[in-house]
């Protein structure tokens, strides 16, 4: 999910029910959610900073609700550079509503993907602007199809590298669990295996 010129904070004041419809309709089994680039130039402080990481929290808590615990994958925004005192460098807050936005992500049950991250941190647009070939559009925010197609590949990596974890853990837990019963199985057996169970002061039989 993700609105051109959307914060992402507007889902919790749609009809539930017209909200869910739809969702079954399209039988949506898991949500990606992208969003906080376009907040981004507008947070001046910390408390906007942090407002904003809650808001997304309560979204996400919210599709949780209405979607029966649905898995969300939150996406955070990428670097994005600005000028400062004739410098071009990343936006003073970005790092901190990245922080925050990961953090409510978490709170509310869900993954996040960094694209922050992936892409370098700390002014690493200006080197996806300025690579030969260029992978960012010369305004220090947003990809060219060349750097979307690489972050997209990231991201589906790391998905399936984290599913394949996940399938992993759960065949060895099912397992276990498996193992478990066995053995309580195997234990009663050896003790009779409950076969008198309801017999006992019985009236004898010659």
């Amino acid at each position: 999910v993700g609105l051109r010129g959307q914060s992402g904070t507007l889902f919790s004041r749609q009809d539930r029910g017209i909200f869910l419809g739809m969702m079954q309709s399209l039988n949506t089994q898991l949500l990606d959610l992208q969003f906080g680039g376009n907040t981004i130039p507008y947070i001046k402080d910390s408390t906007a900073a942090t407002r904003y990481g809650k808001s997304i929290e309560n979204q996400i808590k919210f599709f949780k609700r209405v979607m029966d615990d649905v898995p969300v994958i939150l996406i955070g925004p990428s670097d994005m550079a600005t000028k400062i005192d004739g410098k071009l460098q990343t936006y003073p807050f970005l790092e901190l509503v990245r922080d925050e936005l990961k953090q409510g992500a978490f709170n509310a049950g869900a993954a996040y993907f960094d694209i922050y991250a992936v892409m370098g941190g700390r002014n690493s647009m200006i080197g996806w602007v300025e690579n030969e070939p260029s992978l960012a559009a010369t305004d220090y925010v947003h990809f060219n199809p060349r750097g979307a197609r690489k972050i997209s590949q990231a991201f589906v990596a790391t998905f399936m590298e984290e599913y394949l974890r996940y399938q992993s853990e759960s065949e060895r837990e099912n397992e276990r669990i498996e193992g478990e019963q066995q053995e309580e199985l195997e234990f009663g057996d050896e003790n009779g295996g409950g076969d008198d169970i309801g017999l006992e002061g019985g009236p004898d039989v010659e």
